[in-house]
């Protein structure tokens, strides 16, 4: 479906305590990676992403009336396209919005949603089948400066209609 290149090492937030809301030390428009499409694939809202490399970077849902309801956390990752961000720089979120909606090629977004890591075991990267959401996750485990940071994002599979 895609390949996958975490950052080296990821910055992770001192003090954070994750919730059933946010689950990830990340900061909004942290860079976390690339990915690269073989194949058109698709979002988590089912938008299409065109077959090429992507920069991929981590967003919070907003919360508003209009994102009630579609997502278990309000962790994301939103793509780029690569030839649009150049820099490592943590994104301002206006920005991060605006680009990732280029790459999207519509008004929202290019976005895979993040589940918890939590109970996630064997050999990383991995990949893991949920049936009952009809969804497809990878799992990879980035260095921090506290060790290793699993991440688990949805590759194939969108939120429920």
């Amino acid at each position: 479906v895609c390949s996958v290149w975490p950052v080296k090492q990821l910055a992770i937030k001192a003090d954070f305590k994750p919730s059933a809301a946010l689950l990830y030390p990340l900061e909004m428009g942290q860079l976390v990676g690339v990915i690269s499409y073989k194949r058109a694939g698709e979002d988590f809202r089912g938008q299409e992403i065109a077959a090429g490399t992507y920069t991929v970077r981590y967003a919070l849902q907003p919360e508003d009336g209009n994102h009630v309801g579609t997502s278990d956390t309000r962790d994301f990752l939103l793509l780029l396209k690569a030839e649009d961000d150049k820099m490592p720089a943590l994104l301002k979120k206006e920005d991060l919005f605006k680009l990732s909606a280029v790459a999207a090629g519509t008004t929202h977004p290019c976005m895979l949603s993040l589940l918890s890591a939590e109970g996630t075991t064997g050999d990383l990267p991995s990949l893991e089948h949920n049936e009952d959401r009809e969804l497809w996750s990878a799992a990879f485990a980035p260095k921090t400066d506290k060790g290793s940071l699993t991440i688990r994002m949805v590759v194939v599979g969108k939120a429920a209609e």
